[in-house]
């Protein structure tokens, strides 16, 4: 495929760091938008419209979710548990719009530009996800929102990590590299942005 780049830099598999080679990448890339993608994992057909379509409207993300999870619009309890999380990330709708939130210098070049165009998000990721047990020969589903401890800002870590899922504007990774780590860069990575 034309459109792939391939970088070869002859350095011991172990020299770098995954968070420095997620900025290589970042840095080669020339698109708007940025996937990750796990080379052992598979994906469906229409995992990037999706997933475009909730970085383009974060509120989308939320009525995927309620209707995949209860084959509707909703039940009471989750439409308690969508205005928690829209609660916690800031998208609770007032009828007056978002509540506004205090902003680093430095995020305002990209915030910008996503109040004007058609992004509605700086990043997304999965919550949930099926895998498959080999040990088993049987699929199951992982759902990191479900949860005893109710969904805060400084809860529910699992639902921020997992780098396979990340999308995310490319001026976005600009305001916000990767840290050069080996573990949780993907997890710090997305933190960044909920503290926006």
């Amino acid at each position: 495929d034309p459109r792939l780049l391939y970088k070869h830099f002859k350095v011991p598999e172990k020299k770098w760091c995954i968070g420095l080679k997620r900025n290589l990448a970042c840095y080669y890339a020339t698109g708007q938008v940025i996937a990750h993608f796990d080379d052992d994992d598979m994906y469906a057909p229409c995992y990037l419209s999706v997933m475009l379509k909730c970085l383009r409207d974060p509120k989308e993300a939320f009525i995927l979710r309620s209707m995949n999870q209860y084959n509707q619009w909703g039940s009471d309890q989750s439409r308690q548990e969508i205005q928690e999380m829209m609660h916690a990330l800031n998208f609770e709708d007032t009828g007056h719009g978002g509540q506004p939130i205090a902003l680093p210098e430095k995020a305002y070049f990209w915030m910008s530009s996503l109040l004007k165009g058609e992004w509605g998000a700086a990043v997304c990721k999965l919550c949930s996800w099926f895998n498959f047990s080999l040990r088993e020969r049987a699929w199951g589903h992982c759902d990191a929102t479900e949860s005893e401890v109710p969904f805060t800002k400084d809860t529910r870590q699992e639902i921020y990590g997992w780098g396979f899922s990340l999308l995310y504007l490319r001026s976005a990774w600009q305001a916000v590299p990767f840290l050069h780590i080996d573990l949780g860069e993907d997890l710090d990575f997305v933190y960044s942005f909920r503290e926006l």
